[in-house]
């Protein structure tokens, strides 16, 4: 693993912080459907995301194989559960750990 694939590995964090950036803007209260789809919350995950797409394809220019991509990309079934309890205060449920396990057994199974 070189410094590019860590540089995946940071795109796929701040997909993840994106998308509790998302679930926090839907569970609040708007005004009308445009403020629903146009606030803060939302716009900053998109920033995130198309941040998080450039990183991926800098790094992908740079010698990362597509091959590691689904490796690296299953780390997101770790890092959302793993915020949402942080962040949003929800409980870790055996499933979701179970879910986890079972994710990364089959990308690690696939890559070997």
């Amino acid at each position: 693993m070189n410094h590019y694939h860590l540089l995946i590995v940071a795109g796929v964090f701040a997909a993840s912080c994106s998308q509790i950036l998302l679930k926090i803007s839907a569970v609040r209260p708007h005004r009308s459907r445009l403020t629903f789809i146009l606030n803060g919350y939302v716009i900053l995950a998109y920033s995130i995301l198309l941040g998080s797409l450039l990183i991926n394809t800098y790094a992908f220019s740079k010698g990362v194989m597509l091959k590691d991509l689904p490796t690296l990309e299953s780390l997101s079934s770790i890092f959302v559960p793993a915020l949402s309890a942080i962040v949003l205060r929800e409980r870790i449920t055996a499933r979701k750990i179970f879910a986890a396990i079972l994710i990364s057994s089959g990308i690690y199974i696939f890559y070997m």
